[in-house]
């Protein structure tokens, strides 16, 4: 099958509720963006510790935007502010909705962190995140 029949097929089965937790996390392995996309969105956040660890690596590992940016909303739902370090770096990832997650994860502690403007022109994206980077390597490096 095509990508899209692929992710056609996974779209049904989870609206049927077919797939285990287990079998959805071998989807999120697959060579189409699509069906990783349809996946991760399934598989909303992480469910313990072991899964928040899980996220964050598949996370560093994913080249499609849409897809990270599924992994970084999942790790957004109960994010501790103590992850402040692992989320810094993505306050200059290319795709939009990477960025939007980090601003909403800074905006959960407002009294802790620098806040980022959200911003869509790729031009601007290192300068509204140079605060809270040059924030982050005076307090933590």
């Amino acid at each position: 099958m095509d990508d899209i029949e692929r992710a056609l097929s996974l779209t049904v089965l989870v609206e049927r509720g077919g797939l285990s937790r287990e079998e959805m996390w071998s989807f999120t392995k697959d060579s189409s963006a699509i069906v990783r996309k349809i996946a991760v969105s399934t598989l909303s956040e992480p469910m313990n510790e072991r899964e928040r660890k899980l996220y964050w690596v598949y996370l560093m590992n994913e080249t499609e935007g849409g897809v990270r940016g599924w992994y970084m909303h999942g790790l957004l739902q109960n994010a501790p502010k103590e992850e402040i370090h692992k989320w810094i770096n993505w306050s200059t990832d290319i795709n939009w909705s990477v960025r939007w997650c980090v601003s909403e994860y800074l905006a959960q502690y407002p009294e802790c962190f620098p806040q980022l403007e959200k911003t869509q022109d790729p031009d601007a994206i290192h300068i509204k995140a140079l605060p809270l980077r040059q924030w982050f390597t005076t307090l933590f490096l």
